[in-house]
């Protein structure tokens, strides 16, 4: 299966009158009493340019009074959002009705980037009280702003990253040349998944004895963030140029390093069921040339370093 990328954190701040549980991208932080949370997962680390940032968002209602009204804003549009009673444009709203002690709401919402540097949304809550519901009123009127932050990697053309929202398709430049030896694909990614694939980036152990003796192109890091998904379909293409000995494309495999650092060398070709692959790491197809270029197209399990050889 894939595994998540980043561990979780456990920044807990406590107030007294909403809990908020934030998963989501960067930082939250809670600047007015009155509410308590925590950032338990930072999705990803960093978010391509014009891709989305995904957050799924948690609101508990801790008493001591019911609430007959909750409201939640953002200050940006939204480009996806998981629950009816709210809407992303012009700006994210939602109107969540009446909410019990201790009832809890669960959304998912996604954001998309701008192109160069940081990129912040700020939420902000209100709730109104049933009157005479509690000593105090205590649920009456509060509001508490949080924000949330994703940052932007920009430049160079060999990352892509984001939050996969109402598409299956990741790639980056596929134009491949002497100053881009790989271009990276992956597809069937899950809706709301945190994707990343970089090229020429990390490098990776080979621990497949003869089998790392001719490698071909660069390493490529793949990384989907959510430990519940099934295979992960991945395309390398490799600039012909910067392969020796012209081998023949046939004889082409993959090689995976997971995250553990055991290399498996990729080599038997996928099966499948309704067209649902059976026994990831397969090849989807005898590697094949594309012009002048070596492309070689897999399904993996893991995360980890992807790298052709023959």
């Amino acid at each position: 299966m894939i595994r998540k990328r980043l561990g979780r954190l456990a920044t807990v701040f406590t107030a007294s009158a909403m809990a908020l549980l934030l998963l989501g991208v960067g930082t939250v932080s809670a600047s007015t009493p009155g509410w308590t949370g925590s950032n338990a997962v930072a999705i990803l680390d960093s978010v391509g340019p014009g891709k989305d940032a995904g957050f799924t968002v948690t609101l508990k209602n801790d008493g001591p009074g019911n609430i007959s009204t909750l409201y939640l804003k953002a200050d940006k549009a939204a480009s996806y959002v998981s629950d009816s009673r709210c809407v992303t444009a012009p700006t994210l709203y939602c109107s969540f009705g009446a909410q019990n002690v201790d009832q809890t709401i669960t959304f998912k919402v996604a954001f998309t980037v701008g192109s160069a540097g940081s990129f912040t949304v700020n939420f902000s809550e209100s709730a109104n009280g049933f009157t005479g519901s509690d000593k105090g009123h205590n649920s009456r009127g509060d509001v508490n702003p949080f924000a949330g932050t994703a940052s932007v990697t920009t430049g160079g053309g060999n990352f892509d990253g984001g939050v996969n929202v109402g598409g299956d398709t990741y790639a980056d430049d596929q134009s491949v040349g002497r100053n881009n030896v790989q271009a990276t694909k992956l597809e069937n990614a899950p809706d709301l998944a945190p994707v990343t694939i970089q090229d020429g980036g990390p490098t990776f152990a080979c621990n497949a004895g003869t089998h790392c003796a001719h490698l071909i192109g660069e390493w490529s890091k793949l990384t989907v963030g959510d430990g519940t998904v099934g295979p992960i379909k991945v395309t390398i293409l490799v600039y012909g140029n910067s392969v020796s000995g012209n081998p023949d494309p046939s004889t082409l495999f993959l090689l995976h390093t997971t995250d553990a650092g055991v290399t498996n060398w990729v080599h038997d070709q996928c099966t499948y069921t309704d067209g649902v692959v059976n026994n990831a790491d397969c090849l989807a197809g005898l590697p094949t040339k594309v012009g002048k270029n070596y492309q070689i197209v897999a399904w993996l399990a893991t995360n980890g370093g992807i790298r052709g050889g023959f």
